[in-house]
């Protein structure tokens, strides 16, 4: 007998005096054949070679369990053979423990037979065969000779078994049966014929019978090393499971007692009565522990080696570290994950994670799960100070850097997020929100996707991105992510800037906010919303100043099923900053298949400033398809450039596509177009008839394009002028085709200083201004922007000063131009003071981060003159 180390895993202190052999059977067929038959018959009519697999439940169901010796291993023979030519033979048993995975159902393959067998496969025994006594006669035949001790895993077995002769003759056997149990098991490896090099799976295995007994004890046992399965640290009060490897026992005689320690080195406690098996169910205790297990055989016993259970408490309310120069312990956290740890365990109070400055960059991808015990008042807030969290993600399932999955009540301030990906390998979201996360806010955060290689046009890469789905953008899922807010952030590459969509039309996501956000080179989309119920979108700024890879520009994109929605007081512009000729067009805002929805719970747009389109493709204020119910307010279209380059472009106020607009209220905008170029030139232009009451609007072409110009089109329609406009639209004997004389374009204010303007427009509910000044009630102006504002939203009534804040956004300086002397006060918009000026003229806010800060400009009295928002970039 051979025995390779691998089966002799027991030692002979070990061993002692053998109890009464058992016999188990396992197949229970009556049909033989040789195509079934264990032995490789050299020279005969059948040469294959069979590799049978023995599953670990099949042997215990005989009775075969960890522990016990195997004496023998036979099949049952049909037939009497005889050898002719003195021809001998010599069977090899071989045998290997190994997880059987069946490759395949009956008949799969090929696979490669030599190198099956050649892994991992060792000699356990050896038989003579010949005609002088020891033939292969009927009956149970086999090894008998074996001694080895089975560890509780499955096996594979086969035989190598080779013909010879002593004469001239041929070395051949009569034909050798055995019986088998047919079925689809699974139970074979065929290799038919051997000189294919091929394996099928087959649905039959020859009878096969296991002589084994157990062993009796002595000598000290081997106890092995203790094992978990927990992924690393746990929470308390999660379940674990505790076991042995590399252990020995001895059926029905061993015992395994666990013990506990606060200490690897003690004091030790038991834990358990004394159990068959050492696999163990628990639940995490309060605190870190140590685990071992007393194996005892008799009166013989050893410890196993211990293993150590991290615990992790719930966080009690105070304020904690992120530092990735300390370890985690105390209240400090190394990194994102340690702290997300700790948070999933639970909390009972309200929590501030401060990101220590200058610390990092962490290199991790962070996934925060719900935490028990927040709620709005429990909340938890994560200010970054300015450090970096980066992710490269190669898993198309797990994309996020920084993935809000079902959390809630969490705050993150002040933090750098990037996607390092940039190839179609790999994919980025950089902040995701999913599954029911409600109540989150994300602020003032700087968040970074690649801008510079053309697989930006893959739409798997998003800036901050609130969904159901995590392989996609667009796509399924349960999404339900009530409440959020995403305020204050400049958002910079992605196909998408910010996304965010519920599941349908039946379970949209409520009350969003996206405010405030400078959302920038995004290869299509600025702001992409769908299924929204009151969402708001407003204050934010929208373009693509330095970006040259760049497809269709849609700068707010509703689509689909929208109530209850604002957009409001949005600056959108240069859609093609670095590649003017480019013929993809630019919508402002677009809005498609909104659904049907009725007047109680209408959609706004409302304070929108559209400027500085210049591309070769056609412009668009407001793209509309399939909407209803539109109520558009005080909007400012400002659409300038010639778009000479594309056959058929054009610039359009107001455009209506394919699908009907209806009920629409359009009031108070003002819609300027002035590019001297070929392309088309309408204020407004519907394909379909439309309905809904328009009036007290501003349409202004300069005189040079009035030949190339019309106030509008319906259904094939042209109305040059305005006088035409009103015949067909009974509604607009208010509006005016009045040249705005904006103060100051080239620095983004769109003020109009023309006094024909004045009080021109009629009061639609819109209580304040693009810049947040009040309107007035009576007698508002046209456009975005009130000339004469009567109050502020911020503080006291302003005082009529002509003065001109530019320019907005601004990268470093912002110019001042004032008729008397002012004073500035610059503020977060969490009211934090962060510049103060007398007599400004101007402010350099080089040094602050991008975002959008709050400007009130008073006299030498204190008396307020102006407050509006500034985008800093």
């Amino acid at each position: 007998m051979k025995l390779n180390r691998l089966f002799t895993l027991f030692a002979a202190l070990f061993l002692g005096t053998q109890s009464q052999a058992t016999t188990g059977i396992i197949g229970t067929g009556t049909n033989s054949s040789g195509y079934m038959s264990p032995f490789l018959i050299s020279g005969g009519t059948d040469p294959s070679i069979r590799a049978m697999s023995y599953s670990a439940l099949s042997l215990s169901g005989i009775g075969l369990m960890p522990g016990m010796l195997v004496n023998e291993i036979r099949w049952y023979k049909t037939t009497n053979d005889s050898f002719i030519n003195g021809t001998t033979a010599r069977a090899i048993l071989y045998m290997r423990y190994d997880t059987i995975t069946y490759n395949g159902g009956y008949g799969s393959g090929p696979y490669n037979v030599i190198g099956h067998i050649s892994s991992g496969f060792m000699p356990v025994d050896t038989v003579y065969y010949d005609d002088a006594g020891n033939n292969i006669d009927s009956g149970w035949i086999g090894f008998t000779d074996l001694n080895f001790l089975y560890t509780g895993e499955d096996i594979e077995l086969y035989v190598d078994y080779l013909t010879t002769t002593n004469n001239s003759g041929p070395n051949t056997t009569g034909a050798i049966q055995f019986t088998y149990s047919a079925g689809n098991g699974r139970f074979m490896y065929l290799d038919d014929p051997v000189t294919s090099s091929s394996i099928f799976t087959h649905g039959s295995r020859p009878n096969t019978m296991f002589v084994f007994d157990a062993v009796a004890c002595g000598g000290t046992p081997d106890a092995g090393d203790a094992v978990t399965d927990a992924p690393g640290a746990i929470c308390e009060g999660v379940s674990f499971g505790l076991d042995l490897v590399g252990y020995t026992s001895v059926q029905n005689q061993t015992t395994f007692t666990w013990e506990t320690a606060p200490s690897q080195s003690g004091p030790w406690s038991t834990y358990s009565m004394p159990l068959s098996q050492p696999l163990i169910g628990m639940t995490a205790p309060g605190s870190t522990t140590w685990y071992r297990a007393l194996v005892e055989c008799g009166s013989n016993s050893a410890y196993s080696t211990p293993v150590e259970l991290v615990v992790l408490p719930g966080l009690q309310p105070g304020t904690y570290t992120i530092d990735s120069g300390q370890p985690t312990a105390g209240t400090n956290f190394n990194s994102f994950n340690d702290a997300v740890l700790g948070l999933e365990c639970g909390i009972d109070g309200p929590i501030v994670i401060n990101v220590v400055a200058n610390s990092g960059p962490y290199n991790e991808q962070v996934i925060l799960h719900p935490v028990p015990g927040a709620d709005a008042t429990n909340t938890i807030t994560i200010n970054g100070n300015g450090a970096t969290l980066s992710h490269t993600s190669n898993n198309s399932t797990q994309r996020a850097t920084l993935k809000l999955d079902g959390a809630d009540y969490i705050r993150i301030n002040d933090l750098k997020v990037v996607v390092n990906g940039d190839t179609s390998f790999e994919h980025g979201h950089a902040i995701h929100l999913m599954n029911d996360a409600d109540d989150n806010i994300i602020h003032n955060c700087e968040v970074t996707v690649n801008t510079t290689t053309s697989s930006d046009g893959d739409n798997t890469y998003v800036g901050i991105l609130i969904n159901g789905y995590s392989e996609a953008v667009l796509g399924g899922g349960y999404g339900d992510c009530d409440r959020n807010e995403v305020s204050g952030n400049a958002v910079t590459g992605g196909y998408y800037g910010i996304a965010f969509m519920g599941d349908d039309q039946n379970n949209p996501n409520e009350a969003t906010k996206v405010t405030n956000n400078i959302v920038r080179d995004f290869y299509s989309y600025g702001i992409y919303s769908a299924h929204n119920d009151g969402a708001v979108i407003e204050g934010n700024d929208i373009s693509r100043p330095t970006r040259s890879d760049i497809g269709n520009f849609y700068g707010i994109h509703l689509n689909p099923y929208h109530t209850n929605t604002t957009v409001n007081a949005n600056r959108i512009h240069a859609p093609a900053g670095a590649n003017m000729t480019t013929a993809s067009f630019a919508a402002g805002i677009s809005m498609w298949d909104l659904g049907t929805i009725n007047q109680s719970n209408p959609n706004t747009i409302s304070n929108n400033l559209v400027y500085d389109f210049k591309s070769e493709g056609s412009h668009f204020g407001l793209m509309l398809n399939g909407v209803e119910n539109l109520r558009v307010y005080h909007n400012t279209f400002s659409l300038e450039y010639e778009n000479t380059g594309c056959d058929g472009c054009g610039a359009f106020g107001v455009y209506q596509h394919t699908a009907a607009a209806t009920g629409l209220d359009f009031k108070n905008n003002l819609i300027s177009i002035n590019g001297a170029g070929t392309g088309h030139k309408r204020a407004m232009q519907f394909a379909n008839n439309t309905d809904g009451e328009f009036d007290h609007n501003n349409y202004h072409f300069d005189s040079s394009i009035a030949a190339n110009a019309q106030v509008g089109e319906i259904a094939g329609n042209l109305y040059n002028s305005l006088s035409d406009w009103q015949i067909i639209m009974q509604d607009e004997q208010n509006s005016i085709s009045v040249d705005p004389q904006y103060a100051n374009p080239s620095g983004g204010d769109f003020t109009p200083m023309n006094a024909d303007m004045d009080n021109k427009g009629i009061f639609a509910g819109v209580q304040n201004d693009i810049t947040g000044a009040q309107r007035s009630t009576s007698t508002p102006d046209i456009g975005a922007y009130e000339m004469n504002p009567v109050a502020n939203s911020v503080k006291g009534v302003a005082k009529a000063v002509a003065i001109v804040v530019y320019p907005n956004p601004v990268k470093d300086v912002l110019s001042i131009v004032s008729d008397e002397e002012v004073t500035a006060e610059l503020a977060s918009v969490d009211g934090r003071i962060v510049l103060e000026q007398k007599n400004a003229k101007r402010l350099n806010m080089s040094a602050l981060p991008e975002g959008v800060y709050i400007l009130k400009l008073t006299d030498g009295n204190g008396q307020l003159i102006k407050a509006e928002k500034v985008m800093k970039q």
